[in-house]
Protein backbone atom coordinates (compact mmCIF):
# COMPACT_ATOMS: atom_id res chain seq x y z
CA UNK A 1 0.00 0.00 0.00
CA UNK A 2 2.97 2.23 0.86
CA UNK A 3 4.42 1.54 -2.31
CA UNK A 4 1.37 2.84 -4.09
CA UNK A 5 1.17 6.04 -2.40
CA UNK A 6 4.80 6.56 -2.95
CA UNK A 7 3.96 5.78 -6.86
CA UNK A 8 0.81 7.70 -6.78
CA UNK A 9 2.69 10.98 -5.68
CA UNK A 10 5.75 10.71 -8.10
CA UNK A 11 3.29 10.53 -10.75
CA UNK A 12 1.14 13.62 -9.43
CA UNK A 13 4.97 15.52 -9.36
CA UNK A 14 6.23 14.17 -12.92
CA UNK A 15 2.66 15.29 -13.91
CA UNK A 16 3.23 19.18 -12.74
CA UNK A 17 6.87 19.27 -13.73
CA UNK A 18 5.79 18.37 -17.14
CA UNK A 19 3.10 21.15 -17.44
CA UNK A 20 5.15 23.58 -16.05
CA UNK A 21 7.82 22.14 -18.45
CA UNK A 22 5.59 22.75 -21.50
CA UNK A 23 3.75 26.17 -20.22
CA UNK A 24 7.96 27.38 -20.39
CA UNK A 25 8.12 26.15 -23.63
CA UNK A 26 5.05 27.82 -25.10
CA UNK A 27 5.80 31.33 -23.04
CA UNK A 28 9.78 31.04 -24.52
CA UNK A 29 8.32 30.69 -28.17
CA UNK A 30 6.02 33.70 -28.16
CA UNK A 31 8.71 35.84 -27.09
CA UNK A 32 10.84 34.59 -30.04
CA UNK A 33 8.12 35.24 -32.52
CA UNK A 34 7.32 38.67 -30.97
CA UNK A 35 10.74 39.43 -30.86
CA UNK A 36 11.55 38.78 -34.17
CA UNK A 37 7.92 39.85 -36.03
CA UNK A 38 9.24 43.13 -35.36
CA UNK A 39 12.82 42.96 -37.02
CA UNK A 40 12.81 43.71 -40.77
CA UNK A 41 15.18 43.35 -43.54
CA UNK A 42 15.21 46.23 -46.57
CA UNK A 43 16.60 46.67 -49.59
CA UNK A 44 17.58 49.93 -50.92
CA UNK A 45 18.20 50.87 -54.84
CA UNK A 46 19.79 53.91 -55.87
CA UNK A 47 20.28 55.29 -59.33
CA UNK A 48 23.66 56.63 -59.99
CA UNK A 49 23.97 56.65 -63.71
CA UNK A 50 25.17 59.47 -65.99
CA UNK A 51 22.14 61.33 -68.27
CA UNK A 52 18.91 62.02 -68.02
CA UNK A 53 17.46 58.31 -69.35
CA UNK A 54 16.27 56.98 -66.27
CA UNK A 55 16.65 53.51 -64.63
CA UNK A 56 13.86 51.49 -65.34
CA UNK A 57 13.66 48.58 -62.81
CA UNK A 58 10.80 45.87 -61.62
CA UNK A 59 11.45 43.90 -58.08
CA UNK A 60 9.74 40.51 -56.75
CA UNK A 61 9.39 38.05 -54.38
CA UNK A 62 7.76 35.01 -54.62
CA UNK A 63 5.04 36.50 -52.25
CA UNK A 64 5.69 39.98 -52.80
CA UNK A 65 5.56 42.32 -56.07
CA UNK A 66 7.57 45.64 -55.12
CA UNK A 67 5.75 46.72 -58.55
CA UNK A 68 7.54 48.72 -61.76
CA UNK A 69 9.32 51.97 -61.06
CA UNK A 70 11.48 54.76 -62.54
CA UNK A 71 14.31 56.13 -60.79
CA UNK A 72 15.81 59.65 -61.92
CA UNK A 73 19.29 60.08 -61.12
CA UNK A 74 20.11 60.31 -57.33
CA UNK A 75 16.33 59.11 -56.63
CA UNK A 76 16.07 55.74 -54.37
CA UNK A 77 13.92 52.77 -54.31
CA UNK A 78 13.44 50.76 -50.80
CA UNK A 79 10.82 48.53 -49.00
CA UNK A 80 10.60 46.83 -45.82
CA UNK A 81 9.76 42.95 -45.26
CA UNK A 82 9.92 40.43 -42.73
CA UNK A 83 12.35 37.49 -43.95
CA UNK A 84 10.98 33.94 -42.85
CA UNK A 85 12.65 32.82 -40.11
CA UNK A 86 12.26 29.38 -39.90
CA UNK A 87 12.34 28.44 -43.28
CA UNK A 88 14.94 30.96 -44.16
CA UNK A 89 14.14 30.94 -47.77
CA UNK A 90 13.18 34.77 -48.46
CA UNK A 91 14.55 36.09 -52.14
CA UNK A 92 14.00 39.29 -53.60
CA UNK A 93 15.04 40.07 -57.23
CA UNK A 94 14.95 42.83 -59.41
CA UNK A 95 14.66 43.05 -63.25
CA UNK A 96 16.32 46.69 -64.39
CA UNK A 97 16.10 48.51 -67.76
CA UNK A 98 18.57 51.20 -68.99
CA UNK A 99 19.19 52.87 -72.60
CA UNK A 100 19.69 49.34 -74.14
CA UNK A 101 20.60 47.48 -71.16
CA UNK A 102 18.79 45.47 -69.25
CA UNK A 103 19.48 42.69 -66.01
CA UNK A 104 18.24 40.72 -63.61
CA UNK A 105 19.56 38.90 -60.84
CA UNK A 106 19.16 38.60 -56.77
CA UNK A 107 18.97 41.71 -54.56
CA UNK A 108 17.93 39.89 -51.41
CA UNK A 109 18.71 36.24 -50.34
CA UNK A 110 18.21 35.09 -46.48
CA UNK A 111 20.82 32.59 -47.04
CA UNK A 112 23.59 34.53 -48.98
CA UNK A 113 23.26 38.22 -49.17
CA UNK A 114 22.22 38.86 -46.41
CA UNK A 115 25.47 37.86 -44.48
CA UNK A 116 26.85 40.74 -47.11
CA UNK A 117 24.20 43.48 -45.60
CA UNK A 118 24.31 43.31 -41.90
CA UNK A 119 25.98 45.90 -40.39
CA UNK A 120 29.11 44.92 -38.46
CA UNK A 121 27.93 41.52 -38.70
CA UNK A 122 25.70 41.34 -35.95
CA UNK A 123 23.15 38.95 -35.77
CA UNK A 124 20.12 40.66 -36.49
CA UNK A 125 18.47 40.96 -40.00
CA UNK A 126 20.19 43.30 -42.81
CA UNK A 127 19.77 46.11 -44.96
CA UNK A 128 21.27 45.88 -48.14
CA UNK A 129 22.05 49.08 -50.24
CA UNK A 130 22.36 48.92 -54.00
CA UNK A 131 24.16 50.99 -56.21
CA UNK A 132 23.38 50.91 -59.83
CA UNK A 133 26.19 53.07 -61.85
CA UNK A 134 27.46 52.85 -65.30
CA UNK A 135 29.82 49.79 -65.24
CA UNK A 136 27.86 47.76 -62.96
CA UNK A 137 25.88 47.23 -59.79
CA UNK A 138 27.38 47.81 -56.03
CA UNK A 139 26.59 46.41 -52.74
CA UNK A 140 27.21 47.87 -49.62
CA UNK A 141 26.43 47.24 -46.02
CA UNK A 142 24.75 50.85 -45.12
CA UNK A 143 24.38 54.27 -46.77
CA UNK A 144 27.36 55.52 -48.35
CA UNK A 145 28.81 58.17 -51.48
CA UNK A 146 31.96 56.59 -50.40
CA UNK A 147 32.62 54.58 -53.50
CA UNK A 148 35.36 52.44 -51.48
CA UNK A 149 32.78 50.78 -49.58
CA UNK A 150 30.98 49.37 -52.40
CA UNK A 151 31.78 46.15 -53.75
CA UNK A 152 30.91 45.29 -57.05
CA UNK A 153 28.37 42.53 -57.49
CA UNK A 154 27.32 42.24 -60.99
CA UNK A 155 27.78 43.87 -64.56
CA UNK A 156 25.28 45.37 -66.58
Amino acid sequence: MELYKFAKKTYKKEKFTMRRLALLIVVAFCLFFTTYAQVKAEVHVFNFLPGEIPLALHCQSKDDDIGYHTLAYGQELSWKFNPHYIIENTLFFCHFWWNSRDRSFTVYDEHRLDRKCRKYNTHSFGTCYWYVTEDGFYLARYYTDNRSEWKKINDW
